[in-house]
């Protein structure tokens, strides 16, 4: 996996220019901090819950904590990335930035990322550690470096927010 986010991320710096590449790293870093901050603490809390209910065999219970934790963080995402499109339209002046327009793709990608962030917690607290990492690590990476040759082989030069739209992508997978 660290290979493979190693070998995208180079291939990422060669394809997008220097400041569009900068964009890119700019925006996604804010996405993955606030995910981190709209799962509310239920990421941590699904590893410790999943795998008691799991030991005990309250499914019901497990189940419950996972509607709560998917609905929390959804609508904290929601919040949270509504907020942040709504500070971007009143603060660019009716003049979108590079920055300004990855912002606003990237809070569209927020709430998939977040419920990736959640699901990973439950999925490591019952015990599917590889199939938890498996979709962030792996798949993801690859898709997003067949999505961006594939962009790169048919218009050449492409901006950060195709690329951010391209992750939009492999984060529904």
């Amino acid at each position: 996996g660290a290979g493979l986010g190693f070998s995208t991320e180079v291939l990422l710096a060669r394809i997008l220019s220097v400041s569009e590449y900068g964009i890119y790293v700019y925006v996604w870093t804010w996405v993955y901090v606030l995910a981190v901050f709209c799962t509310v603490g239920f990421k941590g809390s699904l590893v410790r819950f999943a795998s008691q209910f799991r030991m005990e065999n309250e499914w019901a219970k497990l189940k419950g904590v996972l509607r709560l934790a998917t609905q929390s963080s959804l609508a904290t995402s929601f919040v949270v990335g509504g907020s942040f499109l709504a500070s971007i339209y009143l603060y660019s002046d009716g003049q979108p930035s590079g920055i300004a327009e990855g912002l606003a793709v990237g809070m569209v990608v927020l709430p998939f990322l977040t419920l990736n962030l959640v699901r990973k917690g439950a999925l490591q607290g019952l015990k599917k550690v590889v199939l938890a990492d498996l979709p962030y690590l792996v798949i993801r990476r690859v898709l997003l470096a067949v999505i961006a040759i594939f962009i790169y082989g048919i218009w050449g030069q492409f901006d950060a927010t195709v690329l951010l739209t391209a992750i939009a992508f492999t984060l529904l997978t």
